[in-house]
């Protein structure tokens, strides 16, 4: 048989395998230069096989034994479920990091067991203050991007006229008026020179003498002086272009010439440049304000819990303790989520009560210096009575422990991790055995709210739905809870974590929480250390906030102001007397309505005594008197 020449027909199938041939080569190509990337550019004096040996992870097909097919499906059906599995573990990061899963295992257990146990607590906060920047930092006497973002604004707002004010000191400098006098003087005294001026301009115009316009010539300089238009006006439009690109990049530029050529920054600087250098700290006053306030002040409390009563008790201290000047404030609260109350020691506040009510007025001397010399001004507050039956308080406090606990056990097991407790002073103060770092930014931080809005939602939801009787007629509450329900589906919790992010990057600061959870021998909670970063570049500040808590009955009792907790929300002798603040609410609210309507009808008292009657017949005599007068006598 012999070769038939090609038909044109086929040459779309020669391009074809011309294609296929270009696809294989860069398919070989690549897969190639993957293979010296995995070797490493490796060689090896050792002969590589290139076919696997038969040692049963392989079928081999040409086996024809029924028996040795059997024995090669198990052992090839093993070795798939082995490499199934490394390849689930080599993706897994929860199973690789042992160290963190366990140490996170041991941190959601000891926090579990925390939250349903009673406990007492005794916390202390400090803070200090630094410069955002070292005196050997690069960054030392920068002005960080928000902030020359804003100055850079304000520098453009107040120059942008700056070239319209040359131009109209250009413009005074021509007397208008002086040049049109000149003309017409000109034409009235019979000045030829200016008369034979003013007819070439009127020549040039294009007005013939027989009173008609050259409308050829016109129309050669229109389409010139249009074809001149489009010129400047494509350039202005691409310098616009250009301006648009690099116009804020031009105008930190001349801002910041501006401020070198001047011997003193703030004579260029405008309003808005002056009140951000106000804003900034120095560093001498970072020192001052450690040296003068924050090293003599703490913030305490101590507190209670009971999760079974859904009770919590606590008293917040403000301490400010210096050589020459010593003060405290102490705030007594009780939350009582099962009654719904909330019962504080507002005697701090006695003045501020003593103004807001009219029964506490100069007149009433004695009543005020009864309310001042109380030892205790104990308030009840409780929800209204729409308010209780439609919000389940015990189911809120119970929804926000288990979202608590649940959004613990979803954090990444990365971002936990050991801290030896050698070296920790406060872990020795407690004689904890174990200590654990959980690093919280802005990305863990919102993703933690996330979850625990989703989950407290959640289990609202469920209560309402098997509770149908009780929330038949609260359309509002349930309405609300689908609200949220639907938003909870449009979002992740990461997302709120992006959103913290995306707020840090736009605000002028930045949060940073470290936390420090101390566990004894036996895995239980008996500390807790915060570490809050505030920077801001901005400021020129950063303050470093330090909140240490205790979970030790012995501390608790000995502590200073734990006789305050127990007198203040004691039911037996010698407890103070509790008023209903619900009660004390609605008599100021009626008195400030008494007071306000007393207001207005003194302003009708005011108009009708500083109406001048004497004064208005007067007018009206020597107005109308006469006529009236006349018209009487007839």
């Amino acid at each position: 048989m012999s070769l038939q020449p090609l038909k044109p027909a086929s040459t779309s199938i020669a391009s074809d395998a011309v294609g296929i041939l270009r696809r294989f080569s860069h398919r070989t190509l690549l897969l190639g230069g993957a293979g010296l990337v995995l070797a490493g550019c490796q060689t090896t004096s050792a002969p590589v096989a290139s076919v696997p040996s038969n040692n049963g992870a392989v079928l081999d097909l040409r086996e024809n034994n029924v028996q040795a097919q059997r024995i090669q499906s198990d052992q090839f059906a093993k070795a798939m479920a082995n490499n199934s599995a490394a390849r689930q573990a080599f993706f897994d990061v929860d199973g690789q990091l042992s160290a963190e899963s366990a140490a996170k295992a041991r941190l959601v257990a000891a926090i579990r067991q925390h939250m349903h146990s009673n406990s007492t607590a005794i916390s202390s906060v400090r803070y200090m203050e630094t410069p955002v920047n070292a005196a050997d930092s690069v960054d030392k006497g920068t002005d960080s991007l928000y902030d020359s973002f804003i100055k850079t604004i304000a520098y453009r707002s107040e120059h942008q006229y700056d070239d319209y004010d040359d131009y109209d000191s250009d413009y005074d400098e021509y007397d208008y008026e002086t040049e049109v006098d000149a003309e017409v003087a000109a034409a009235e005294y019979g000045d030829e020179p200016a008369l034979a001026t003013a007819e070439d301009d009127l020549e040039a115009s294009g007005y013939d003498d027989e009173d008609e316009y050259d409308y050829d010539d016109y129309d050669d300089h229109y389409y010139e002086d249009y074809d001149d238009y489009d010129d400047h006006y494509y350039e202005d439009e691409e310098d616009s272009v250009e301006r648009l690109k690099t116009g804020i990049t031009t105008d930190y530029i001349e801002m910041k010439r501006a401020e070198a050529d001047a011997s003193n920054a703030e004579d260029t600087a405008g309003i808005m440049q002056k009140a951000l250098n106000m804003l900034k700290r120095t560093d001498e006053q970072v020192v001052a304000d450690n040296f003068y306030q924050n090293q003599y002040v703490t913030f305490s409390s101590i507190s209670e819990s009971n999760p079974q009563a859904r009770t919590l008790r606590s008293v917040y201290s403000y301490d400010y303790l210096a050589p020459t000047v010593q003060s405290s404030i102490q705030l007594p609260l009780m939350l009582d989520f099962n009654n719904k109350r909330m019962v504080v020691d507002a005697s701090a506040a006695k003045p501020l009560v003593a103004m807001g009510s009219s029964s506490f007025t100069e007149g009433n001397q004695d009543q005020v210096q009864k309310l001042l010399n109380q030892d205790a001004l104990v308030v009840s507050f409780g929800l209204p009575e729409d308010l209780a039956k439609a919000v389940p308080t015990d189911v809120f406090y119970d929804s926000f422990i288990n979202a608590l606990e649940a959004s613990f056990a979803e954090i990444p097991a990365s971002t936990v991790s050991d801290v030896t407790a050698q070296q920790d002073a406060f872990a020795n103060a407690l004689g904890a055995s174990q200590v654990l770092k959980v690093d919280f930014d802005s990305k863990q931080s919102g993703a933690m709210l996330g979850r625990i809005v989703k989950h407290m939602s959640r289990d609202l939801q469920q209560y309402v739905k098997a509770h149908p009787d009780m929330y038949a007629d609260k359309d509002q509450f349930n309405d609300m809870l689908e609200r949220l329900s639907l938003y909870n589906k449009g979002y992740h919790s990461t997302d709120m974590g992006k959103l913290m992010q995306l707020i840090e990057a736009l605000a002028p600061l930045s949060l940073n929480q470290n936390n420090y959870y101390y566990l004894d021998r036996a895995g239980t909670l008996v500390g807790k250390q915060q570490r809050l970063a505030l920077h801001s570049p901005f400021l020129n500040m950063q303050q470093m906030a330090v909140n240490q808590v205790r979970y030790n009955a012995k501390d608790f009792s000995k502590h200073a102001l734990t006789p305050l907790l127990r007198t203040t929300f004691s039911n037996g002798k010698g407890a103070p007397t509790i008023m209903d603040g619900n009660q004390l609410v609605k008599d100021i609210k009626k008195e400030q309505g008494y007071a306000e309507a007393a207001r207005y009808a003194r302003y009708d008292y005011d108009m009708f005594n500083e109406y001048d009657y004497d004064s208005a017949i007067a007018d009206y005599d020597d107005t109308y008197g006469d006529d009236f007068d006349s018209d009487m006598s007839h």
